[in-house]
C-alpha cells in the first residue's frame, strides 16, 4: 500500500513539474494562483478529497441508475411484447 502511495506522490509530482515547464502564459498563471490558493489554504488537501470522493460517489450512483433504467426498459419492452 505504501509503495503504491508513493508512486502515485511520484506520478503527481512529476506531472506537476512538467506542467511548470510548459511555456503557456495562462497555464503558468493558474499553477500559480494554484499554489498560492495551496499555502492559504491549509485544508486544500482535505477539501480536494472531499470533492473527489463525492464526484466518485455521484459516478457510482449515475451508473446504477443508468443500469436500473435500461433493466426498467427491459422489462416494459418484455411487458408490451409476450412471447407467442
Amino acid at each position: 500500500m505504501t509503495h503504491v502511495q508513493l508512486e502515485n506522490y511520484i506520478a503527481g509530482d512529476t506531472k506537476y513539474r512538467y506542467l511548470k515547464l510548459d511555456t503557456n502564459k495562462g497555464l503558468q498563471k493558474l499553477l500559480f494562483i494554484t499554489d498560492t490558493l495551496y499555502f492559504v489554504n491549509p485544508k486544500m488537501r482535505e477539501d480536494v478529497i472531499k470533492i473527489e470522493e463525492e464526484n466518485q460517489q455521484r459516478t457510482e450512483l449515475q451508473q446504477q441508475a443508468d443500469e436500473k433504467q435500461k433493466e426498467a426498459d427491459a422489462l416494459k419492452f418484455k411487458a408490451g411484447h409476450p412471447k407467442k
